[in-house]
């Protein structure tokens, strides 16, 4: 976060910041408003969401299905784009969850692309992924 658009990263980050907390608050309204009217998600294990509503269904579908979750993220760099209109945000994310057979954790990585509208910054797009091996399937008993 440096150069000409320092102040333009500050306000991404600090936003960001404020998202960990309406996702620790299961807030999937205030979640989708983050996102363009466009805005696309891409969640592990789910297909693209478009669109607002979309993107509310779709973070309270794997948020909603888990169980005592605890969520940390957070911007790794953010860089503007030469416009002042777009930005990238390349970023980590940890989590756990309690389960029937004790708590499981996962963490990974994720890019945000950002767009100014009408002087606010918006999520275009955002995809994670784990940096952990998918679980191996359970053979069934004989």
């Amino acid at each position: 976060m440096s150069g000409t658009f320092e102040g333009e990263a500050k306000i991404i980050a600090d936003q960001v910041a404020a998202a960990v907390l309406k996702v620790r608050a299961l807030d999937y309204d205030a979640i989708a408003d983050v996102f363009t009217p466009t805005g696309r998600v891409m969640i592990p294990g789910r297909p693209l969401a478009a669109g607002r509503a979309a993107v509310r269904q779709a973070w309270a579908e794997f948020l909603g299905s888990m169980s005592e979750l605890e969520v940390d993220y957070g911007p790794r760099e953010i860089e503007i784009g030469a416009s002042g209109e777009t930005a990238m945000e390349v970023g980590w994310y940890a989590l756990s969850m309690a389960t029937p057979e004790g708590r499981i954790a996962d963490r990974g990585k994720y890019i945000v692309v950002w767009k100014k509208i009408e002087g606010a910054w918006l999520i275009e797009a955002d995809i994670l992924n784990s940096d952990l091996a998918a679980p191996e399937p359970v053979a069934a008993a004989a």
